[in-house]
């Protein structure tokens, strides 16, 4: 799932999405516009999404949101603007709106369907920007955010705020199957909130990053001591698996919820856990950085709808792919361009 983005970043995107620094800053919810400078990297890693029907895979990327035909990886610039996420139906993408409000646009027609306002935000654009991560359920029904001064807030999808809560450096966030529950990081570990009402219901524990939940919302996934693989369980949130290793990022579940993937720091990986009746196999799959390379920043993985294929994305290296079935080897797609 996602990780908070890095400071230059925030500050990026907070300077494009329409606030001007100083005291008497003025907020606008125009359409981002670009610089001619370059960019951080091809693609943003967090924004990675494959379409329901697996025939594309989707990130944002310096033009806005790229979509990439999963079949022949040609690609387009589906969305004008910055992407904070995208609904796994593919019918809407949260935006900036402009100083901590967030919009809610419709991907095919691109029109605001909705803003979702309430985020504090700073005057001065240099001391941080507004907006740190945003979910959207796996239903569409309810979008969280988190933003500065240790905010959390839940909408509806209609605007309605039911949520407005603060966690120490709330950072990214990720729902569970059903929107009834929602992991954030915080600065003191990974805690689950009721999204009802705000409330943790726990810690996982030893978790050190952003977690995956199972399709089914048994499980959860990600990174725990020392960036180790590790599953917990949804119900108790204690640890019942976990693999050698280190630095691991970008965990996600198949839809089976029996295989979960990520990324170390030069390849990616296909772990079947044993509780989820798997054999307890890493398989790893190179070809995710060129020979002698590693990760530099975030990454991200999901897989297609059957299970077949297994996306990894990185800010450098862009969108990579693997075949699980036919064990071949990556194929990368092609790389948009990192300026205007």
């Amino acid at each position: 799932m996602k990780r908070t983005l890095p400071l230059s970043a925030m500050l990026l995107a907070g300077m494009l999405s329409g606030c001007a620094g100083g005291e008497d800053a003025a907020c606008s919810s125009s359409a981002t516009v670009r610089p001619s400078v370059a960019a951080p990297g091809a693609v943003f890693p967090d924004t990675l999404s494959v379409s329901p029907t697996g025939d594309a895979v989707a990130a944002g990327c310096w033009q806005g949101l790229c979509r990439w035909d999963a079949a022949d990886r040609t690609y387009e610039v589906a969305l004008d603007r910055d992407p904070l996420t995208l609904a796994a139906d593919w019918s809407m993408v949260a935006t900036g709106a402009g100083c901590g409000d967030i919009a809610l646009v419709d991907l095919d027609s691109g029109d605001r369907i909705v803003t979702l306002a309430g985020l504090p935000y700073e005057d001065d654009v240099t001391d941080t920007a507004w907006i740190r991560d945003v979910a959207i359920s796996p239903d569409g029904k309810l979008v969280a955010a988190t933003g500065t001064a240790d905010a959390l807030m839940i909408w509806d999808s209609d605007g309605k705020e039911i949520v407005d809560t603060e966690a120490p450096s709330a950072g990214s966030l990720a729902f569970n199957h059903d929107g009834s529950r929602l992991a954030v990081t915080t600065r003191d570990g990974v805690e689950i909130i009721d999204a009802e009402s705000g409330e943790s219901s726990g810690r996982l524990a030893g978790a050190e990053g952003t977690p995956a939940w199972s399709p089914d919302g048994h499980w959860l996934a990600g990174p725990g001591v020392d960036g180790a693989p590790t599953l917990w369980s949804a119900t108790d949130l204690s640890v019942v698996e976990t693999l050698p290793g280190a630095d691991a990022d970008g965990f996600s579940f198949a839809q089976t919820s029996a295989t979960v993937g990520y990324v170390t720091g030069e390849t990616a990986e296909v772990w079947a856990p044993k509780k989820l009746d798997g054999d307890g196999s890493q398989r790893t799959l190179p070809g995710l950085v060129a020979s002698g390379q590693s990760v530099e920043g975030p990454a991200m993985t999901a897989f297609s709808p059957d299970g077949s294929r297994l996306y990894a994305a990185t800010d450098d290296e862009g969108i990579v792919t693997w075949d699980l079935a036919a064990d071949r080897s990556a194929t990368r797609f092609p790389l948009p361009p990192t300026s205007s």
